[in-house]
């Protein structure tokens, strides 16, 4: 059976990432890891006492370098699948079409909410492909996953959202460099785009696997606070970190 490893990013509010690493379900093959991003709070030491597997930076770096440094574990450990995900989410069991997905597609996203999906909007808005829900809350979740059971597929987007994906070793067509997926001068943001471009470029189509739904609380871990000198705040590394202390 393939081997997955799902990344959780961490940089502070415990809060989220304690919902999160309680919500993840019990998956064959299934490994989880957290690679936290020097957090000042006791995200780490909390982690531990829980006996999670963390991996910690000596200094922040910015989600991009945690987003790459998932990579680098995932090629170094050979797993077969990566799925990469913020901690501000909740998953439940069906969180597992995904990583069936993923032996039929090599880069495959899940659903969440109304306006929980950024730049993909309604490629990833749960009630583009069940009509009647438009952004079920995790303690309301368990009700609906029978009818998300019988509408499993996966269906060709453009664009996806950062929040969760998941992606096979085929990927590696599409590196930005020998050494990195993901364009290590973005810091936060812009990830997704630079990505997708070379997705496109190397006939990788991102798939939303209609049976899979993860809530997602969206900008908790890192929010937009406007612009600053010009440029998007959440780039601005240092300025970020004081501000969410």
């Amino acid at each position: 059976m393939n081997r997955t490893l799902l990344v959780i990013t961490t940089f502070n509010q415990l809060k989220y990432t304690e919902l999160c690493r309680k919500s993840i379900p019990e998956i064959d093959c299934l490994d989880v890891v957290f690679i936290d991003d020097n957090s000042t709070d006791s995200t780490v030491k909390h982690l531990k006492s829980k006996n999670a597997n963390v991996i910690e930076k000596g200094t922040g770096a910015g989600l991009t370098d945690s987003w790459n440094l998932a990579y680098k574990t995932f090629k170094e450990q050979d797993y077969d699948n990566l799925i990469i995900s913020n901690n501000d989410v909740e998953f439940n069991e069906s969180l597992k079409y995904m990583i069936e997905g993923l032996s039929l597609h090599p880069f495959v996203v899940p659903m969440s909410g109304r306006w929980k999906c950024g730049d993909s909007g309604k490629r990833q808005e749960v009630n583009t492909y069940h009509k009647r829900f438009v952004d079920w809350r995790p303690d309301k979740v368990q009700k609906f996953l029978p009818e998300l059971n019988n509408n499993v597929r996966y269906l060709p987007i453009t664009w996806f959202h950062g929040f969760c994906f998941g992606f096979t070793k085929e990927i590696a067509i599409a590196e930005f460099d020998d050494k990195h997926l993901f364009n290590p001068k973005n810091i936060n943001v812009h990830q997704e785009a630079d990505l997708y471009r070379r997705l496109e470029k190397n006939n990788i189509k991102p798939h939303v696997c209609t049976g899979t739904y993860v809530h997602h609380y969206a900008s908790q871990t890192l929010p937009y606070l406007g612009q600053v000198n010009g440029q998007d705040s959440r780039q601005l590394l240092e300025w970020n970190r004081e501000r969410l202390k």
